[in-house]
């Protein structure tokens, strides 16, 4: 029997795992359904959450896949490699490889280093670039 939950079922699981302490596993098990459900109530390609992420930061999809090194543009390439690692739990056909073709054929390997740079900028707040992570990754459903 398949069972999909509603938008209020939806918000009471977000708030248990916001205010309720919980164990590690009950965490994980519930961060999945609302990362799933989160994904497929809205389903994308890569290319999609390409454009999206352009559309968000107003850095064009041509610089984003151009080998520059302006760090806004850099920060608007690295956000899609965040947000984009962070789906591929339940998108089974995307990967690393795929993520970095993408964006103007990089490699796996400057995916990873783009997406934890992000993650280090979410932790230490930094102020330059912090804002405009957490408005990306608000239109997503994606905290950090």
């Amino acid at each position: 029997m398949e069972y999909k939950i509603n938008k209020s079922e939806y918000q009471m699981l977000k708030n248990i795992l916001e205010k309720r302490v919980l164990s590690k596993d009950e965490k994980r098990v519930l961060g999945k359904i609302i990362e799933i459900y989160n994904v497929w109530d809205n389903p994308m390609t890569l290319e999609e959450l390409a454009k999206q992420v352009s559309n968000l930061t107003q850095i064009p999809l041509d610089l984003m896949k151009a080998k520059t090194r302006k760090r806004e543009i850099v920060v608007a390439r690295q956000i899609y490699f965040y947000i984009s690692r962070k789906m591929i739990a339940v998108k089974p056909n995307w990967s690393l490889k795929k993520i970095g073709a993408t964006m103007g054929g990089r490699d796996h390997s400057t995916v990873l280093h783009g997406s934890d740079t992000i993650q280090d900028l979410i932790s230490t707040k930094n102020k330059d670039t912090y804002n405009t992570i957490k408005y990306v990754l608000s239109n997503f459903n994606i905290d950090s």
